[in-house]
């Protein structure tokens, strides 16, 4: 007589622990890490965690370190989950992740056409995600994805199945204490299909929003709540919350709380930022489970390798850009006396505004570079290579935090103006008050220098 698996108590138990009432999800939707889990699985917006290649691939680029997590965790009956997940940044490249993930079911009862017992048998569920996050143009923005591999064993039925998910992943920062990320994951956007008899279970596709609030309430104390929502046509609407208290960055204390009635607190420690322990206590319908999970983080900060990797290759630049303003400025000098007695005064004025400019950048003068080529750039935003000068130096003025007084700044395009007008004597006024409130001001003195030199030239016509 044939065989036939008509009751899998412990596979109906799993579905109804982790699906919704119209539909069922993957029985992997438990997710990585007893941390993640005991904040009610909300983490779509979370940060710095391996685990996020299951929840939202996006946040993997704001893992900091090589990392390597796992867990072994009895849950119903004969049920074991166990995974084990990694975590590797790269400087240019992103970061990726990849995890494996098992259910196994030991003594299931097979039945026959007639209900009578014919024998048991063993489940195994595997799951296998490779991730992929990275920063995408805009600022504090991050996107990813991941392909996952799910296969189904039952005795001798046995069937695998291709799957995508892909998210983003958004950082707000509000001020130096309060901080909010917000994280989108569209779980499933190809569809898992696995068929082991008749019909195919295709594991619905969800669209999951996110939000992770930070706070430092003290030095030594902060708070994160973490808020999920998730929506499909074929899954009822669904909600995910948690709530995590950190002390000195070593000792954490977490609840959480989601739309499958599952309730859980949780701790963890974290000893010399390398070596992180976790624990859960889960309370069911119908039992109460306990879940403990490992976290190493290993070798060097790819944050900071990354920012000063940046750091070098702008000094690169910003030499490159020097090499160039000093050959330019060698030039423009043998041209001045040729412009000045052929170009027309407006000419001039920017030639030699222009040439200061210069020559102020190449001596490592922002300020003065910076006032000089923008009054160029504002009578003439074509003129020669003013606007790749005006943008670099003003970049590198902001980094560096360089910037004249608001009053002297105002006093010299008063000036500027009343010379570009022909009110010589009116543009030499604001010129000597910048003096009064910087009297070594060599912006003031080479202009007032300059409107004397065409003064007299005037009195002598």
């Amino acid at each position: 007589m044939k065989k036939i698996i008509l009751i899998l108590l412990q596979i109906f138990l799993l579905n109804n622990v982790f699906s919704s009432s119209s539909g069922v999800t993957s029985v992997f939707d438990i997710g990585l890490n007893v941390k993640e889990q005991s904040l009610g699985g909300a983490y779509v917006a979370g940060e710095n965690d391996t685990s996020s290649v299951f929840y939202n691939s996006a946040c993997l680029y704001t893992l900091n370190k090589i990392e390597l997590q796992g867990a072994y965790i009895p849950l119903l009956q004969d049920t074991k989950y166990n995974y084990i997940a990694a975590g590797l940044p790269t400087i240019d490249y992103g970061v990726f992740g990849i995890s494996l993930a098992r259910i196994t079911t030991d003594n299931i009862i097979t039945r026959d056409f007639n209900g009578l017992e014919t024998g048991k048998e063993n489940q195994e569920l595997t799951e296998i995600i490779v991730g992929w996050g990275k920063d995408f143009f805009i600022e504090n923005f991050l996107v990813g994805f991941n392909i996952k591999i799910d296969n189904q064993k039952i005795g001798n039925l046995n069937d695998s199945a291709f799957g995508m998910d892909a998210g983003l992943f958004y950082n707000l920062l509000i001020d130096i204490d309060n901080k909010i990320n917000i994280g989108l994951n569209v779980k499933n956007l190809i569809q898992p299909d696995i068929k082991l008899l008749d019909n195919a279970d295709k594991l619905p596709r969800q669209f999951i929003t996110g939000i992770n609030y930070k706070r430092n309430i003290f030095d030594n104390l902060k708070a994160e709540l973490f808020f999920d929502i998730s929506y499909s046509t074929d899954t009822d609407f669904e909600h995910r919350e948690g709530l995590e208290v950190n002390f000195f960055n070593m000792f954490f204390l977490r609840a959480g709380n989601n739309s499958y009635n599952i309730f859980s607190l949780g701790a963890g420690i974290c000893v010399f930022n390398m070596f992180y322990a976790d624990y859960g206590v889960f309370f069911l319908d119908f039992e109460t489970q306990h879940r403990f999970s490992f976290k190493i983080k290993m070798g060097d900060d790819y944050i900071v390798l990354r920012e000063q990797k940046q750091k070098l290759e702008m000094e690169k630049i910003e030499k490159k850009a020097k090499e160039i303003a000093a050959q330019e400025l060698k030039e423009m000098k043998k041209k001045m006396e040729d412009i000045k007695k052929k170009a027309a005064k407006d000419e001039y004025f920017k030639a030699l505004h222009y040439t200061n400019g210069l020559e102020a950048y190449n001596q490592g003068d922002l300020k003065l570079a910076d006032i000089e080529l923008q009054i160029v750039y504002n009578i003439d935003s074509n003129y020669l290579n003013i606007k790749y000068y005006n943008d670099m130096i003003k970049n590198l003025k902001k980094n560096k935090g360089e910037t004249y007084d608001k009053n002297i700044i105002k006093l010299y395009q008063q000036g500027v103006e009343k010379y570009l007008a022909g009110d010589y004597e009116g543009a030499k006024k604001e010129w000597t008050k910048i003096l009064k409130i910087d009297p070594y001001n060599k912006l003031a003195i080479d202009n007032i220098k300059e409107v004397n030199e065409l003064l007299r030239s005037i009195q002598k016509e």
